[in-house]
Parts: C-alpha cells; structure tokens; sequence
C-alpha cells in the first residue's frame, strides 16, 4: 500500500493527472475500490497527528481515483484553510457547492474561508515531488521556508532576568518558520506582531500552550472573523497535545474541553458535540468558557433537525398530493366507465330508441338481482338492434351470474355473448373485459367440476 501511493504521489507531482493518465492508464485503472479506504484512513491519520502535507497528498490521490469523492474534498479544503492556501481552498469548495449546494458541512467550510480577500496571502506551498522525496528518504527531513539557516529576524531574541540572560533553545519546529521553545515545551513563533492574535503569541512564548489556547479561544469567539489569520500552528499542536490524551484517557477534562474547543473552530461541529457533550455531566473549571458554544451547538443541531424535518414534511406532502391526485384520476375514470358501457341509464342526447329502452329495463333488473326478467330484456334489446354491442355485454354478465348461482348451462351463453362482443368492438374496452370475463368463466367452470 505505502509504495503504491508514494509512486502514485510521485508520478503525479512530475507530470500531473492529465500526463499520469494518458501514459500510464493502467496505474490508475489497477487501483481498486479498498486503495480509497485505505487512502482516507491514512489522510485521517496524518491529519491527526498535524501533518497537513502528508494528508493533502493522501486525500488528493483519493480524488484521482474517484474525482467525485465527498469525503475527501472536505478533508482538503479543511487542510488547505489550515494551511492558509485560499486560492487552492476557494476552488476546491466552489467545486463542493456544486456538488452539494446546501450542505451543512459545506455552508460551515464556507464560513471560514469567508469572501474573497479575507484570507491573507497564502504561505509559500511545498513541493510536492520534495515532499515525497523526503517522505521516501525518513520522516526525521522536514521542509524548511527559510531552508537551513533561519533568518536573523526570525528568531526570538533572549529575554533578560535580572543580570542574566535566558538561554533560548533556537531549534526549528516541525511546522512552517523558525521557533523558540516555551515554558511547558510548546514551540512559540516569536515575530514583531501588533495584530489582533499578537496576545495570543506573546502568551504561548511567556505561559504555554494553555494560556495561549485559552486567549485565542476568547478572540475567535468574541470575532469570528479573525479565524483565517495565521494561528502559527496553535490549533495543529493543541490537537496533537490533547488528542492522543483524550484517547488515552477519556475522563481527562482538560483535554476534552480543549480538543472540543479546537474541533469547533475548525468547522468539526459533530465532533465538537460529541466531545464537548459529556462535560455537561459534571461541573468543571471550563463551564463559562464552554456555555456558549454549547448553546450554539446545541442550535445548529436544532436546526438542522429542523431543516430535515422540514424537507421530510415536504416530501410526505408531495407523496400525499401525487396519491390524492392518483386516486382522484381513477375515481374519474371510473366515474367515466360508469356513465359509458357500465351505465346504459345515462340517456345521449335526444329521446331513446325502442331497443335502448329495453335495454335500459334489462340493466335495472340485473342490478335488482332479477336475472331471468333481466336476460329477458335484452334479449329483446338485441331482436330490436344486434349491432349493439353493449347490448350483448351485459347480458353476458346477467348470464354469467347465472351460472354462479346453478346454472352452469348459462356459461355457455355468456360466452357466446361477449364472443359477440368481440366480434362488434374488436380492441375495444368492452371487448377486452369480455375476454377476461370469457376467461373467468372457463376458470369457474373448471372449478364447478371439481
């Protein structure tokens, strides 16, 4: 699996999907369905541990299997936000409006990334083809924006105690700039910065990585829209500190509450949920600072409850209008039957004919149960006019329940009279329930003699 998907990762960095597809057909091809599984879980994985390169690599070869992908498309806009790429994030979401318009997890991405221009310019992008280069040589190489030697104006300078000057540990961070290490070990990036996150900085470098977390959770929360400014990695080391923590030890608080706190900024709000939800139980030193991102979580979740309730009613509604609508078009056809061949006592226009008449007093009879005076009836019907051939039709069916009731002689007349029927109206309606009467009686006569 590894050397597949650093050759896959490889191929594509050196001559780009259009290239990899048409000289190397068969790579892609041989790709099956578990290879994006496998991608994902490792994206997932590489993520969590705050390796953004590793991760956009994985979800990007997802795509290039499947290029619809859901999943995998979240994932990277996520990454490239993380990362400050707002050109490559604006484009991959575009796409995931049009795949998704209306997604909740979409319409959360477009929160963060915000219109054009709030972002402020992306860091310089890393290589992929070094990026694999380094992967393949050991994970101890790491890419450097500055390369080896750190810009003078990057590293912070020596604080003074007293006479005495603090020894600084000017070794480089696995993130992107130079750093210098804090109190509790957290790698500060300490620049000239007199911006909005500038305490949140100056916190990581002076009190740790809590405090800093803690003061950054009160700006974003206070204006949401400083998200897209550069948190210096803060988030990424906050989840890789509390992460393998809460997994360790589910009744730590501490790292529960600051986990959630950073899934929630981040857009993950089911996450946050779920991992914010049990401190609810039990009171803790975090319950101002996690009160109102409760109650909001706690909206969002309302309404999309409602939101899908909403679109659930919609549907029941529809289905209901297309059933009534169904039945009201039977009823009418039925209704139309009725006043046809089923109800000869509807007169047309102008006065009835001596064999209408007949016929008319034949079909009242028949509705009455009075077979014989019915049959009677239509027989005259017939002597008057033996072109009819509704006529014909329901003395069939006054002959058939007839037979029904004894008379088995009767089928045979029956059939002789919607055979007639047939043979006046051939593709006609009443021709064709004559010969599913004409089959019903030879059923029931079959059954009469057993």
């Amino acid at each position: 699996m590894t050397a597949r998907r650093l050759t896959l990762g490889w191929l594509v960095a050196l001559l780009g999907v259009t290239a990899l597809v048409g000289l190397f057909p068969g790579l892609v091809q041989a790709q099956d369905p578990s290879d994006v599984i496998e991608f994902m879980a490792a994206g997932k994985k590489a993520y969590e541990k705050g390796d953004l390169a590793g991760a956009a690599v994985e979800f990007e070869n997802v795509l290039l299997l499947d290029p619809r992908h859901f999943d995998a498309k979240v994932w990277l806009v996520q990454i490239y936000i993380d990362r400050k790429q707002a050109d490559k994030a604006r484009k991959l979401l575009a796409e995931l409006q049009r795949q998704a318009p209306g997604h909740a997890r979409v319409a959360a991405l477009a929160r963060l990334v915000g219109p054009e221009g709030d972002l402020p310019p992306a860091h310089k992008e890393s290589d992929l083809v070094v990026y694999e280069t380094l992967t393949l040589i050991g994970s101890g190489t790491r890419l450097r924006p500055y390369g080896l030697v750190v810009p003078e104006g990057k590293v912070a300078k020596p604080r003074r105690t007293g006479e005495q000057e603090d020894e600084i540990d000017l070794s480089l961070s696995e993130g992107e700039g130079g750093a210098a290490s804090g109190p509790d070990g957290a790698l500060a990036t300490i620049i000239a910065d007199d911006g909005p996150l500038g305490p949140v900085f100056e916190r990581w470098a002076e009190e740790g990585l809590n405090p800093a977390l803690e003061k950054y959770f009160e700006i974003i929360l206070a204006r949401r829209d400083l998200m897209s400014m550069d948190d210096r990695g803060l988030l990424r080391k906050g989840m890789e500190t509390y992460q393998p923590k809460l997994e360790a030890n589910p009744k730590d608080n501490e790292a529960r509450f600051y986990l959630g706190m950073i899934f929630y900024l981040n857009g993950l709000l089911e996450d946050a949920r779920q991992t914010l939800d049990p401190l609810r139980q039990e009171q803790t030193p975090y319950d101002g600072q996690i009160a109102p991102v409760l109650a909001d979580l706690d909206r969002k979740k309302a309404d999309e409850e409602a939101r899908l309730a909403a679109i659930q009613k919609e549907k029941e509604a529809q289905e209901a209008a297309r059933a009534a609508e169904k039945a009201r078009q039977e009823a009418a056809a039925i209704a139309a039957n009725l006043s046809g061949a089923n109800n000869p006592t509807a007169s047309p226009a102008g006065p009835l004919n001596p064999a209408d008449v007949l016929h008319n007093e034949g079909y009242d009879l028949y509705k009455k149960g009075q077979l014989d005076q019915a049959i009677e009836k239509f027989q005259a019907a017939i002597t008057q006019n033996d072109r009819e051939p509704k006529f014909y039709y329901h003395m069939g069916l006054a002959l058939t329940d007839k037979g029904l009731a004894g008379s088995i002689d009767a089928f045979d007349r029956a059939m002789e009279a919607f055979n007639k029927v047939i043979s006046l109206e051939p593709g006609g309606k009443m021709a064709k329930d004559s010969e599913v009467m004409i089959r019903d009686i030879v059923a029931a006569k079959k059954s009469l003699k057993n």
